[in-house]
């Protein structure tokens, strides 16, 4: 996969010292990270054909990510929901 800029980063508020990061990219891709790890535990694009420029985790539903692509498009995001279709 070619080099691509994050925009945006957020770090899971339950996941402790060993926890997960999120970030956002430019060619509109969302990547999964462990924090001691420099490689993706998992990517997923097909959201939008513009840059994602920000990433937030939610508070109360720590499974559940908001994402803010360049066309200021809204997208609500459950990373669990999608491994457990691609398992299936």
């Amino acid at each position: 996969m070619p080099a691509c800029a994050v925009h945006g980063i957020a770090f899971c508020p339950l996941a402790g010292a060993h926890g997960y990061m999120a970030a956002a990219r430019s060619d509109g891709s969302l990547a999964l990270y462990q924090t001691d790890d420099a490689r993706p535990l998992r990517t997923w694009q097909g959201f939008t054909s513009a840059a994602l420029l920000q990433v937030v985790w939610s508070a109360v539903r720590p499974c559940v990510l908001w994402l803010l692509d360049a066309d200021a498009c809204p997208t609500k995001w459950e990373p669990l929901l999608r491994i457990r279709e691609a398992a299936a």
